[in-house]
């Protein structure tokens, strides 16, 4: 059965092992075949194929600039005064990426 996931997905194969463990311990081939759906529906969720990997990496930095602007609301709000450190921060962030 691992062997069947695995040609599919980019995982250890111990990791395979414990997900089938987990949701295909019976058996009932009803309960076994849920279980290998549950499996696969968590690698897609939780892994990267190495073709998607750079999709993944702009889907993270979009959801990091937007957390800096929910950031950078929440302290112009509270507190305007400290609004100039969530600049600097942010300019000496970006000038050590680049």
């Amino acid at each position: 059965m691992t062997k069947r996931l695995k040609e599919g997905a980019n995982v250890p194969v111990y990791v395979l092992e414990f997900l089938l463990g987990q949701y295909c311990s019976s058996d009932d081939e009803e309960i076994i075949e849920q279980g290998v759906q549950s499996v696969k529906r968590i690698l897609a969720d939780n892994f990267v194929r190495p073709d998607e990997a750079q999709r993944d990496t702009i889907a993270v930095r979009r959801m990091v600039s937007l957390r800096e602007q929910v950031l950078e609301r929440t302290v112009m709000q509270r507190n305007p005064a400290m609004l100039h450190l969530v600049f600097s921060q942010r300019t000496a962030k970006e000038s050590a990426e680049r």
